[in-house]
């Protein structure tokens, strides 16, 4: 009979398997786990082949990226930090990622083309031109290829600042239900 699972329990068969790992290594673990040596194997491939590909893609863009960026930060760019697996894993694995550019730029990296998001905010765009409108909604950047893209990152505390108008959001708020419905 299984003994049933308390925090007790739990900390005493983690406690197993690190005094095991200690005693006896990864290699043994993996000698008798065959199919779990496969699968992280394959997890380090595909974060190596995805991290060199959003490297190389970064440099390939970089001109690009940096006049975009260009127009907001008045600094050097240089990148701080990379958050990978932002998403779900598709197409070898690949997910979403933000980069963390100096002066508090980020910019989000999607494996995929950004057609629709394209799209979506070219017509928000010409809404914002053409209704009127007493608050313009905001329009992030977006840059579209084949496989891949890049778009500005919009934090999801751009609505809270000291300057914060409740108004304005909740309409923004029903502009986007709108717009998404």
């Amino acid at each position: 009979i299984p003994k049933k699972r308390t925090a007790a329990r739990e900390h005493q068969l983690r406690q197993i398997f690190i005094d095991a790992m200690q005693k006896h290594g990864l290699v043994r673990f993996f000698e008798t786990n065959k199919y779990l040596k496969k699968c992280v194997l394959l997890v380090i491939k595909h974060w190596i082949h995805n991290n060199t590909l959003l490297i190389n893609r970064l440099e390939d863009d970089s001109k690009l990226l940096t006049n975009q960026i260009m127009t907001s930060v008045k600094d050097d760019i240089s990148i701080k930090h990379v958050h990978n697996g932002l998403s779900d894993h598709h197409n070898g694995h690949q997910s979403v990622s933000i980069i963390k550019l100096n002066a508090n730029t980020k910019i989000v990296y999607k494996p995929r083309p950004l057609t629709s998001e394209r799209s979506f905010y070219r017509f928000v765009s010409a809404l914002n031109e053409s209704a009127k409108l007493t608050t313009k909604m905001n329009v992030p950047w977006v840059i579209n290829k084949d496989s891949y893209g890049w778009m500005e990152y919009i934090s999801p505390l751009y609505a809270i600042s000291v300057d914060f108008d409740i108004n304005s959001y909740a309409q923004q708020f029903g502009i986007l239900c709108a717009l998404w419905y």
